[in-house]
């Protein structure tokens, strides 16, 4: 890598319905530099996982695409990304903005107090069996501190008890991005997945979940490469989910 990648092109823009769409776009109707970062001031149309909606405050917080277009990863191991991405995000709150946090299966930063400060979502391309492109969409709460009602969120300044400045924490974001891709590309799913699982939210740890058999108890023994999640119930027994059919109960 003869260059940091992530963010040497930033589109920035004022307001847009999502940057993930703004980004397929782009992806569809011309080749895009690896790395190009599009970032707006205002999302009117944020999107979350599965249609869910990404409430945003306007010029407030960091919402962004990092739109990946020479990407080689086997599309069983597409979770990488997910991971990636996660343990970026994890690392940027402790060391920039000392803000504990843990990841929480499959995309989303909490804070201690299981409040989502953070929202990831990535769309892939597939060219054969691997991963040509991704679009990965993020959505960090910074200087909001008033959410609608019924959501658990959280902001660096709501932590923090003070504003933040949105370039400063931006900059040193796509640092770590840039840092943690190294690995990406080298597929270094060892260092990777033992970054992701010291900060995943319920790893070896018993907690309550719900699936549509009822409430149970259970220890999250790993993530598999296609990106289920692994769950050992009080029987014993290993149980596997797709995003959206197990619920975590904070």
């Amino acid at each position: 890598m003869s260059f940091a990648p992530i963010g040497h092109t930033i589109i920035k823009l004022d307001t847009v319905a999502s940057t993930n769409n703004y980004a397929a776009t782009l992806l569809n109707e011309t080749k895009v530099v690896n790395g190009t970062v599009i970032m707006a001031k205002n999302q009117t149309q944020g999107k979350g996982q599965m249609g869910n909606v990404w409430h945003v405050e306007p010029n407030t917080n960091l919402t962004f695409s990092i739109v990946l277009s020479d990407l080689k990863i086997p599309v069983n191991k597409q979770f990488l990304l997910s991971v990636w991405a996660t343990v970026s995000i994890s690392q940027f709150l402790e060391m920039h903005c000392n803000i504990a946090n843990s990841i929480k299966w499959p995309n989303d930063i909490l804070t201690i107090n299981t409040k989502k400060i953070c929202g990831i979502l990535i769309e892939n391309s597939l060219r054969g069996d691997k991963i040509s492109s991704a679009i990965v969409g993020v959505g960090l709460n910074v200087n909001q501190t008033v959410f609608p009602e019924g959501i658990a969120a959280t902001s660096i300044a709501s932590e923090t008890q003070h504003a933040a400045n949105l370039d400063e924490l931006f900059a040193l974001l796509l640092s770590i991005f840039n840092s943690n891709y190294v690995l990406l590309q080298q597929l270094d799913e060892k260092k990777l997945y033992t970054l992701f699982y010291s900060k995943l939210l319920g790893y070896n740890t018993p907690l309550n979940f719900e699936d549509s058999n009822g409430s149970f108890v259970g220890t999250i023994q790993g993530v598999s490469p296609s990106g289920n999640l692994q769950i050992k119930d009080e029987q014993d027994v290993l149980r596997t989910y797709a995003f959206k059919e197990v619920k975590f109960i904070l």
